[in-house]
């Protein structure tokens, strides 16, 4: 209970003093493309507690899809006036009628189940995005010793081929932003979208990648 609530307070004190990397890549999004009363998207969204709740004041609409039943009084909470959807993301992507110009993909660092990092979700956001966006990501260049013991499956066999698949890169272990941007942007362009400009900031292990994406005339 005690480090629960020193968890709680620590929270609380870094986005007072806004701290946490996402205040960073807030800023540069809302330098060039404001977010304020823009449709938002938290796809995988856990509790709401880091990366939603850091930018809760700017939707005018806003939607959070999380899979976990236990996570919907936190989202609650942590995300008075969102619409808030037990579901599952790839599920939901695929339904959802709703068309939003700030999608935030907070998915996990590496494989979990069938998919791995964002790169299954990428292609079918563009079903709910509008024609001019910002879709920010978790993604990974590469991976020091101290992550891969820490995350035991971090770059795995599976994993390094899953990345060399997606992003065309000879070292799945070591990719540039180059080299993610040429996928990203290949995906999009697929999709009648083009990227703009993009921005990056370190996160922890993983870096937010934001990317403008405007729909080719």
């Amino acid at each position: 209970m005690i480090r629960s609530l020193l968890h709680k307070t620590k929270q609380a004190l870094y986005h007072t003093f806004r701290l946490y990397p996402v205040y960073r890549i807030l800023a540069r999004i809302n330098a060039r493309f404001p977010l304020k009363g823009c449709h938002a998207l938290e796809a995988f969204a856990f509790t709401g507690a880091l990366q939603a709740r850091a930018y809760k004041q700017y939707p005018a609409y806003h939607e959070a899809w999380e899979i976990s039943g236990d996570c919907r009084e936190p989202l609650k909470k942590n995300l008075p006036g969102a619409v808030i959807k037990i579901t599952n993301s790839f599920s939901e992507v695929l339904t959802c009628s709703h068309k939003f110009n700030f999608i935030n993909v907070d998915t996990h660092q590496g494989l979990f189940g069938d998919y791995c990092e964002n790169f299954e979700f990428f292609p079918l956001l563009f079903r709910v995005a509008q024609d001019e966006c910002i879709v920010n990501l978790n993604v990974i260049p590469h991976a020091g010793e101290d992550w891969k013991k820490r995350y035991p499956d971090l770059f795995n066999a599976e994993h390094l081929a899953r990345r060399k698949a997606f992003y065309g890169a000879p070292d799945p272990a070591n990719v540039s932003f180059e080299q993610m941007l040429a996928a990203y942007s290949r995906i999009a362009g697929e999709h009648g979208y083009e990227i703009t400009w993009h921005a990056v900031e370190q996160r922890t292990l993983t870096y937010y990648l934001a990317l403008h994406l405007k729909k080719k005339v």
